[in-house]
């Protein structure tokens, strides 16, 4: 892999975290306000796979 390739991989990970870290407050947010938002993220899960681990690339 280059090096430029590299930076560009580093980024659209940390790019993916940042993203999940906001789904993950809309979730809490969603549950504060009670909507029931647990079988809709079954769903996603099924889909879509498991969130990627927060560790760094």
């Amino acid at each position: 892999m280059s090096l430029y390739l590299g930076k560009i991989h580093y980024w659209l990970y940390n790019k993916i975290l940042w993203f999940e870290g906001l789904e993950d407050e809309i979730i809490n947010l969603a549950k504060e306000e009670g909507i029931d938002v647990d079988k809709k993220f079954e769903i996603l899960i099924k889909n879509f796979g498991e969130k990627l681990p927060n560790k760094p690339l």
